[in-house]
Parts: C-alpha cells; structure tokens; sequence
C-alpha cells in the first residue's frame, strides 16, 4: 500500500524530473502546433498557408540556404512532431533510455544529451542535403536523432543495466535499445542514406558521453543547474523562508529519517543513483522496506 509519504515523494521526483519536463514540452508543443493548425483552417485558409505562415519556422525547411537564416530551427525541429503516432512512440523511447540516465547520473544530464543530439542530427542532416543534387524535399521535424543520442549515452555508460523491474529480473537495456534500432531501420527501409546520417549524426554524441565529451557535459550539466537554481531562488525565496522558520520547531528530531530521505533524494535527482554513498543506500534501502 502506497502511504502519503511515499506518494508525495513520487510528487516531488515528476516534479522535479527534467525527463518528465521535456517529454511535457514535446507532448504540449504538437497540441499546439495542431491547434494552431485547426485555426487556420477554421478561418478559411489552406494547409499551404500553415506551412507557409508558421511551419516552415519551425522546422528544418527544404531550403537549407534559406533554412540556415533561422538558426533558431536546429533546435525548435527537435521538440516538434507532425504525426501523433510518430510522437507517442519517440517519447515513449525517451522515456525508457532517458530514465536510465535519470536514475543514474541525475536528471539535469538528460536534456544536454537530448539538445546535442538533435544539434548533430539536423547539422548532419544540412550538409547531406547540400551535397546532394536531388536534396530533401519536405520540411523536417521529429526527436529521432535526439532520442538517438539518449539511447547511445545509455548503452555506453551501464550497458547491463535492467530495466523495467516489474519483471522478475527485468529487461536489459541493450535488448531495448537494439528494438529501438531495428525499429528505426525498417521505418525508413534500410536505405534511405540521409536519415541513416541523420541518425548516426545524433548517436555519436551519445556514444562519446562518458570519453571525449564528458568534460563538455559536464559543463552543459553546470550550466542547466546553475539556471535551475537562480530561477528556485527567485521564484521561491518566500517558500524557503517559512521552511527555515520551520526548520527551527521544537519536535524536529521527529522528521530527522524523512529529511535524510529527502536529502538522499535531492542528490539522486541532481546527481543520479550512482553517487550515494554505501550509508545513504542502506539508508534508502531501509526506508523502502518499512514503506
């Protein structure tokens, strides 16, 4: 049975979980996207006019030279899908490599994976479009080489690692990421080149994560906390306040187990699983078993 404690601490994680934040932004900006679709419709205008008026600012465009004036598409393209299947699936993906990398190194380190791989993908996915004579012909928008990247920073750092524990020994992830990749292959046929680029373009940073890139995560990781924390100290300073004021009643030993759980917590969140220390495990271990 699920107690309130344990319930508010599975608050506390989805709310604080930037895999949770991004697989909402991605979800929340295709109902946007076909909202504002829908309007133009209802007001009497044509889907031409809707790839013309707002689409084409947002994806990568047919027009590379054009596409390269609005830099802000290589990134935009990647939080955006046409197709609600296509959307369900890619996210249910990132869900599954994105918590990997969650619950081991901490939830600031999914998003910089995510942001670099999608950055490589649409580069990639430029210059084979340049070099070729027949370039792409439709505009492009989709996580895949982002999610990509996620999949390869997985199976490089913990390989062997279980997931989905409802099962008695659960999945491991490489059995999930190779699915994911047979999957992917025969959603373009093996063949189509560019999207095979596109593809390798998003893996390589993943693949690279724990190596040549690690001190460059690193920073980007810094750099997500650092805009998490300016915006937690302005946006909840009266919060923090009254805790403090709390912090000082007379039955405080009362919350000491809780507050180190929530200590535990917070490293996990920010530093992922494999950062406790043996005390703190044995301390998460205990709780579990009394919950």
């Amino acid at each position: 049975m699920i107690n309130k404690s344990n319930r508010q601490n599975a608050i506390q994680f989805l709310v604080k979980s930037d895999l949770i934040k991004l697989i909402a932004i991605c979800s929340l900006s295709y109902v946007i996207i076909h909202f504002i679709r829908i309007t133009f419709l209802i007001g009497g205008k044509d889907i031409q006019d809707f790839q013309r008026n707002f689409w084409q600012w947002i994806s990568l465009g047919a027009d590379w030279p054009i596409t390269l004036k609005k830099v802000w598409v290589l990134f935009t393209h990647m939080f955006m899908d046409s197709s609600f299947l296509r959307l369900l699936a890619n996210m249910i993906w990132l869900w599954v490599f994105g918590s990997v990398i969650e619950d081991l190194k901490g939830s600031y380190r999914v998003i910089p994976i995510f942001i670099t791989g999608g950055l490589m993908g649409a580069i990639a996915l430029i210059i084979y479009s340049q070099l070729q004579s027949t370039p792409l012909s439709a505009d492009f928008t989709g996580s895949q080489a982002a999610i990509w990247a996620v999949m390869g920073a997985t199976i490089t750092y913990r390989p062997r690692y279980r997931f989905w524990m409802i099962i008695e020994k659960g999945i491991p992830i490489w059995v999930m990421a190779s699915i994911f990749v047979l999957l992917q292959l025969l959603q373009i046929g093996f063949t189509h080149l560019g999207m095979l680029i596109y593809f390798a373009a998003g893996l390589l940073p993943g693949i690279l994560y724990t190596s040549l890139l690690n001190g460059y995560f690193d920073v980007f990781t810094r750099f997500l906390k650092g805009i998490a924390g300016y915006a937690g100290n302005n946006a909840n300073f009266l919060t923090k306040e009254v805790r403090t004021k709390k912090s000082t009643a007379p039955f405080k030993a009362i919350h000491t187990q809780q507050a180190a759980i929530d200590r535990i917590l917070e490293k996990i969140h920010a530093e992922g699983i494999d950062a406790l220390n043996n005390q703190e495990k044995k301390i998460l271990e205990e709780y579990s078993r009394q919950s």
